[in-house]
């Protein structure tokens, strides 16, 4: 090791004060690397972080709790919740203690903040109990409820109008019900697939019509009531169709490798996984589970992308999972993420086209799900077992059917092997790649939601909005919810339409009625144009998903 570097981490196991402590690990980080010392690197990383988070109270701002979080997070590059339980968990509840250290502080918007340290207190009791000291997981459980007392207290505030509390209560108590009863999750409904996430922006753009239904009447707000709903709603509807943006500028990166796959310009690795969360439909909800080790995949998907780069790493997307929350874990760079695909009815045909024509195959086993188990048995059934590199290879030959090749370890020279692979021109006739994406509302269900937007937009025609006021606020509800379903049908030109009169709808208000009014009214504008723009500026296609594609993926940047 250099002498400066060990001079270096001798001051800092002898530096008292945590500031002085930080800026001598900064210096050390900038002589160590990951590549040639990563357990050294991620354990400045988090030494950066546990000095930093003692700065005194009267320099605590938002930048220094990113900053913080920055250097937690690094260091969790290094970890897995497999192979280093305790560590990893640690660096999860420190990062939820800096969010929660940060609200103490009135350091950034409290409610993202509680919000964040709720997620990282979750990955940190995810860890089995067995492997961590019992003190500390009830020090950790008292923070957590801590976190859970602030997150309660701003879902019933004005800057929660949608009630979420209530929600998640009565979520929790539903699964208690149904687990007391012995009732598991409903039949899984393969004709709609769409992120978790983007699932429950969707429901509280429905959620206030919804109530109006179920009670029979509309509802009357206050000035500041409808101030608050309509920024949440704004902010809701900005998430939902940032879902729609990214899934088709993905689909597009995707479609461009394939045509240079096709033409035999390049090849590609296929890294297979058992998808660690699950969505489950259950009578009340639709929740998502996860499982133990296979939890890391997205982790393990990252660093595979990071080592072969620029070969291009091809994965299946989970229907569960959000593409714009996995590339704001990136910073929005999508180099860093591969190339993915999602896939609808015909799945088994497209992933036996993927296992075909890939150069290499990484799958990510260390847990024997069905779908891994599918994936191995096609594999085989493909005589595809000799490119084929797996996490756990010993997990495997109980899977095969009959004699098989030595099956290749995803170890340290992996990599190496790969990359052979791909400089040797092993590449493979491709001429069956699937398309890169999918609706995510296919059959019975997109039918069902094209009625129920047809529905609300008949109950609307005759809502006046001047006398009475609460005419006023059905529309609005009911706007929202139209706008809603109309993100799941992927409609480019009814959203351009019904964003266009939301911003006349928006327009005829003044501030005393919806101070935001007329700042709501040009954001929809916006969006409105936007998608005009790329609807008349998108190339002819062959089918309605390139056709998507075409249009969304020119929307490039979300309009102000």
């Amino acid at each position: 090791m250099d002498e400066t570097v060990n001079r270096l981490l001798d001051e800092i196991e002898q530096q008292s004060d945590p500031l002085a402590r930080a800026r001598l690990v900064e210096e050390a980080l900038d002589l160590v690397s990951r590549e040639n010392d990563p357990g050294l690197w991620a354990g400045l990383q988090g030494t950066l972080g546990s000095s930093l988070i003692k700065t005194p109270a009267e320099h605590w701002d938002s930048a220094l709790g990113e900053r913080i979080v920055s250097a937690y997070q690094a260091a969790l590059g290094a970890f897995t919740a497999e192979r280093d339980p305790a560590i990893w968990a640690q660096t999860w509840r420190n990062i939820g203690a800096t969010h929660f250290c940060a609200i103490m502080h009135g350091a950034g918007d409290e409610y993202e903040q509680v919000k964040a340290a709720k997620v990282a207190y979750e990955h940190a009791m995810s860890v089995p109990p067995e492997g961590l000291n019992p003190e500390v997981v009830a020090a950790w459980r008292s923070e957590e409820a801590a976190v859970d007392q602030l997150l309660a207290r701003h879902q019933r505030s004005l800057r929660d109008p949608f009630g979420l509390a209530e929600q998640a209560a009565a979520q929790a108590e539903a699964i208690r019900r149904d687990a007391q009863s012995g009732i598991g999750p409903l039949p899984t409904k393969t004709e709609a697939r769409y992120p978790a996430l983007l699932n429950e922006e969707i429901a509280q753009l429905r959620l206030h019509l919804h109530r109006v239904i179920e009670r029979g009447f509309p509802e009357v707000r206050t000035a500041a009531q409808r101030s608050a709903l309509e920024r949440s709603r704004w902010q809701m509807f900005r998430l939902a169709f940032e879902h729609l943006t990214e899934k088709y500028e993905a689909a597009e990166r995707t479609r461009e490798l394939f045509a240079r796959i096709r033409r035999d310009e390049t090849g590609f690795v296929l890294f297979l996984r058992g998808f660690a969360m699950r969505g489950q439909s259950r009578p009340d909800m639709l929740a998502t589970a996860g499982q133990g080790a296979s939890l890391e995949e997205g982790l393990a998907k990252q660093r595979l992308v990071a080592d072969l780069a620029p070969i291009a790493v091809v994965w299946i997307a989970n229907p569960v999972d959000s593409g714009p929350l996995e590339l704001a874990m990136v910073d929005g760079d999508a180099d860093q993420l591969g190339y993915r695909v999602e896939m609808g009815e015909g799945w088994e045909a497209a992933v036996r086209a993927l296992v075909a024509a890939a150069t290499a195959i990484v799958i990510h086993n260390p847990v024997i799900t069905p779908g891994v188990a599918y994936e191995i048995a096609l594999v085989d059934s493909l005589d595809r077992l000799d490119d084929s590199f797996f996490v756990d290879p010993r997990a495997v030959p109980s899977l095969l059917d009959g004699p098989h090749p030595p099956l290749l370890s995803f170890g340290s020279d992996a990599i190496d092997q790969i990359r052979e692979r791909l400089n040797v021109g092993s590449r493979r006739p491709a001429p069956d790649l699937p398309v890169p994406t999918c609706h995510w509302l296919e059959g019975g269900a997109r039918s069902q939601t094209e009625q129920m937007a047809a529905q609300i937009d008949d109950m609307l025609r005759p809502v006046v909005l001047d006398i009475p006021q609460g005419h006023l606020d059905l529309a609005l509800d009911g706007r929202w919810a139209e706008l809603s379903y109309l993100v799941l049908l992927e409609d480019s030109r009814a959203l351009a339409v019904h964003l266009r009169a939301m911003s006349h709808l928006m327009s005829a208000l003044d501030k005393s009625t919806l101070e935001e009014a007329h700042v709501l009214a040009r954001a929809c504008a916006n969006y409105a144009t936007a998608l005009e723009s790329a609807i008349r500026g998108s190339a002819e296609a062959s089918s309605e998903i390139d056709r998507a594609i075409n249009i969304f993926s020119r929307v490039r940047k979300r309009p102000a």
